[in-house]
């Protein structure tokens, strides 16, 4: 009974390690948090769409040049939230 036991639990330990290194290696990115490049895109109507500098739009996916491809996954980095419109305080 105890090797069952223990056979299970050195199992699950396996299960949850494999399951990190295979869910663990995203970029860590929210879901909505990219757009793919349709025909007509460019990093600067993008850009514009986004409020973002076309910089940041390079720097935040690794691009090191201005060409993108149709089909192509972009990153959009978040936008930073506004401060709350009122703040509710108890009694």
């Amino acid at each position: 009974m105890i090797k069952i036991k223990r056979l299970i639990q050195i199992a699950l330990c396996t299960m949850l390690i494999v399951s990190l290194f295979f869910f663990g290696k995203g970029g860590g990115f929210a879901e909505g948090n990219s757009i793919v490049i349709k025909k007509g895109d460019t990093l600067f109507s993008i850009s514009k769409q986004y409020s973002i500098s076309v910089k940041e739009l390079k720097e935040y996916n690794q691009l090191s040049n201005n060409t993108i491809y149709v089909g192509q996954e972009l990153m959009i980095p978040h936008l930073k939230q506004l401060d709350p419109m009122y703040v509710v305080i108890a009694g």
